[in-house]
């Protein structure tokens, strides 16, 4: 989760336009919002850094948890076997099970500021498959049979805790194994 200061939307843009890319499926966005387009790799996860222009193979992306866009267009994003997305207010974390279930949490780093509302929306691909609006910490499962391999899982969540203060869901955003 990530708080509403203004500078710290600023340092996320960013991770935010990964988020954007993911949930739409279109890299195009990417050179829309920031205006700037390269025959090389382009990571938008904030710290890490680019992988070079010609390592077609480079899954150092996928390990970090980082989400690298292509010019060609392809999409790379972290695997959702286990895989915890962290903002400065909290996380998601993401399981797949051998099964094919695919397990998530969401929790704010101080206990204190889970209660609250939290509305959340949980996408396999463009298909809602999961909503939640209650008053502690959400977590649920994806069914196999929503949760096909190759789709690209992703949650929106909104949290207000008990001081008002309110918090969205860090940037996400990875593939069903």
């Amino acid at each position: 989760m990530t708080s509403d200061h203004p500078s710290i939307r600023r340092r996320r843009l960013g991770r935010a336009l990964t988020a954007l890319t993911l949930a739409c499926g279109c890299t195009a966005a990417s050179t829309a919002l920031t205006g700037v387009a390269s025959a090389a790799s382009v990571s938008l996860a904030g710290d890490a850094a680019a992988a070079p222009a010609g390592d077609l193979h480079d899954t150092s992306a996928m390990r970090s948890g980082t989400v690298a866009v292509r010019a060609a267009g392809t999409l790379r994003a972290p695997s959702c076997r286990s895989i915890t997305f962290t903002g400065n207010a909290g996380r998601i974390s993401v399981q797949t099970s051998p099964g094919g279930s695919v397990a998530w949490g969401i929790y704010m780093h101080d206990p204190s500021e889970n209660a609250g509302p939290w509305v959340v929306d949980v996408y396999v691909g463009n298909r809602r498959v999961d909503h939640k609006t209650q008053n502690y910490p959400p977590h649920g499962s994806v069914a196999p049979r929503d949760a096909k391999s190759g789709r690209i899982f992703t949650i929106k969540a909104t949290h207000t805790d008990l001081k008002g203060r309110v918090s969205h869901e860090v940037p996400n955003g990875c593939v069903i194994p």
